[in-house]
């Protein structure tokens, strides 16, 4: 008995230590997805091994729940379409999307004008938690337990190549200002793409702590951006990861520590299983 005892105590140490992502002590983690670009299947020509499909999305989320931790989970734009020109969906592609992504739980998802664009020509509600991009900046505060997370959701900027206007980056920081004294830490999503979203930080630095970027740019990962007031995430494409932000050191500090990156990449890889209930739903397609 004891032998058993000593073995499964091995295992648990081993697996504690190989779960992407999962804290050994509680802490606040902002989830993040963009730029699936309607894909739903792994990609299997990206990176070393085959990464992606909504299944293990929904797999790696529930492993994410599962480790204890305050959990905010956010979407950026472009996950129902695509920003490349002349994308079209498959037949019953978007009615499937819709469900899967409904089912995936998000706290808060942003539409960008083409994912918009496309549901509302299909006959489709967007899932719940998902708003479209407005003319204006629009706030929403997502509260858990004690925690307050202020959002600011950057205005639509579609058919102006993605360059967003004087004013436009302004509206952004006004908001993201009022914001300031009612929330534990403020984030902005954006769809506006790279070029817009470094026009922004140049512009603005440090009135965000967070910015979630979305649309068309090179470069995925995090950046440090205004001397650790700012971190900068764009996701993979395609769908191929999830990104996992820790906030609890932020919290504390006030501040991004460059040595001691917070943020990760969770490959969705043959390592992750894909949760059937999720992959049956494009099984026609």
């Amino acid at each position: 008995m004891n032998l058993i005892r000593t073995i499964l105590m091995a295992l648990c140490c081993v697996f504690g230590v190989a779960g992407a992502g999962m804290a050994s002590e509680s802490d606040v983690v902002l989830l993040y997805t963009g730029n699936s670009l309607g894909e739903y299947q792994a990609c299997p020509t990206c990176g070393q091994y085959s990464e992606g499909g909504l299944d293990r999305r929904a797999t790696m989320l529930a492993n994410q729940r599962a480790a204890g931790d305050t959990i905010f989970l956010l979407s950026g734009g472009y996950d129902f379409t695509s920003y490349i020109k002349h994308w079209r969906p498959k037949g019953g592609q978007l009615e499937a999307l819709a469900e899967a992504y409904a089912k995936l739980g998000y706290d808060l998802g942003v539409l960008a004008a083409g994912d918009q664009q496309y549901l509302g020509h299909a006959g489709l509600k967007p899932p719940a938690g998902f708003v479209p991009v407005a003319e204006e900046p629009e706030v929403r505060i997502l509260t858990k337990g004690k925690i307050r997370l202020g959002v600011v959701l950057c205005p639509v900027l579609e058919g102006k190549e993605f360059t967003p206007e004087e004013k436009q980056l302004e509206s952004v920081a006004k908001a993201a200002t009022a914001l300031r004294d009612q929330c534990d830490i403020v984030v902005a999503v954006s769809t506006w793409g790279g070029r817009g979203e470094s026009a922004f930080l140049k512009a603005f630095p440090g009135v965000v702590d967070v910015l979630l970027g979305s649309g068309p740019g090179s470069g995925a990962g995090a950046r440090v951006m205004s001397d650790g007031a700012t971190l900068w995430l764009r996701p993979k494409p395609d769908g191929r990861a999830v990104m996992r932000l820790g906030l609890a050191s932020f919290l504390s500090a006030g501040k991004w520590n460059k040595d001691f990156l917070a943020a990760e990449t969770l490959s969705l890889d043959f390592r992750v299983k894909g949760d059937g209930r999720i992959s049956t739903l494009f099984a026609w397609i």
